[in-house]
């Protein structure tokens, strides 16, 4: 039996909400909401990506506006969920997990730059509040992953 992706997003929901409550923080609706989505879309094939982070970024640099936001967002995404799933990839392979931290704050930010300029302010607050609650949500995945644990398929 399967389940349909309803009842993904509600078991994402509750893990997320529960890791709130254990953490002792509220991450806002916007970031709650954008944490669930991502957790029950990649719950299809959930895997470390091979791709360097700073590839990623030259990608982003190197695009024109659409390509750039979907690059940049993807490097806050990569770097915001390796950190929080898969911090024993970061550290395994001796990478800073401030360098991620980084990346991904200045991945969101930038998506949230060209978000704003390309398809208006509300959509680009999003990513702007990625990043400022970037450390936060790190933690609340991490938290997540203790609740439910995660196979990674590529490491």
């Amino acid at each position: 039996m399967s389940l349909d992706l309803l009842e993904i997003k509600i078991f994402f929901l509750e893990l997320v909400k529960s890791a709130q409550v254990q953490l002792k923080s509220q991450l806002p609706e916007n970031i709650e909401t954008y944490i669930v989505l991502t957790l029950s879309d990649v719950e299809k094939g959930l895997k470390v990506p091979a791709e360097p982070l700073f590839d990623i970024l030259s990608t982003a640099h190197e695009s024109n506006a659409p390509e750039s936001f979907h690059s940049y967002k993807r490097l806050g995404d990569v770097s915001l969920f390796t950190l929080g799933l898969f911090p024993e990839h970061v550290s395994r392979r001796n990478l800073s997990k401030s360098y991620f931290r980084a990346m991904g704050q200045m991945g969101y930010s930038r998506a949230g730059n060209v978000a704003e300029r390309s398809f208006g302010t509300e959509f680009g607050c999003l990513y702007h509040d990625m990043a400022d609650f970037f450390d936060e949500s790190e933690k609340v995945i991490r938290r997540v992953k203790g609740l439910a644990p995660f196979k990674c398929e590529r490491l």
